[in-house]
């Protein structure tokens, strides 16, 4: 990662609170029934795979701030889809649509490469970056 974190060159942490962030909120939504030790596993389970993801996709890209940017958008759709799909059973006429996994399958995949590709044709300032893992945090 950035060896010195300035405000030129902003932490690229966003993917690992991104990361952590279901974990902990399972976690604080159960904190009566399950002890602190069962916390751990999960947390650094997600934590390795979106280093793991970062550190391959950098690999690929040559550059830690699009890898950050597309581990980050990855790792947000995948964290979401359940609970997207949750809220959108509630909406009366979407019941009626066949096969629901589906659709929204796709609409997930189409958000993943728009995603993806407005990533590779922009860098973003440093004032994004801080940002992002401002939000994240």
């Amino acid at each position: 990662m950035n060896p010195k974190p300035s405000l030129k060159n902003p932490p690229l942490l966003v993917p690992l609170l991104l990361a952590i962030y279901p974990a902990l909120a399972l976690f604080q939504w159960n904190i009566r029934e399950v002890s602190l030790q069962v916390l751990w596993r999960p947390l650094f389970l997600s934590l390795g795979c979106a280093l793991l993801l970062m550190v391959l996709i950098k690999w690929i890209t040559k550059e830690w701030v699009k890898a950050t940017l597309y581990t980050s958008l990855f790792i947000l759709l995948f964290v979401s889809y359940g609970q997207v799909h949750h809220a959108l059973e509630d909406v009366p006429f979407l019941e009626k649509i066949p096969a629901s996994y589906g659709w929204l399958g796709l609409i997930y995949t189409a958000l993943l490469t728009g995603g993806a590709l407005l990533i590779s044709r922009k860098k973003p300032s440093s004032r994004t970056l801080w940002a992002m893992n401002a939000a994240a945090g």
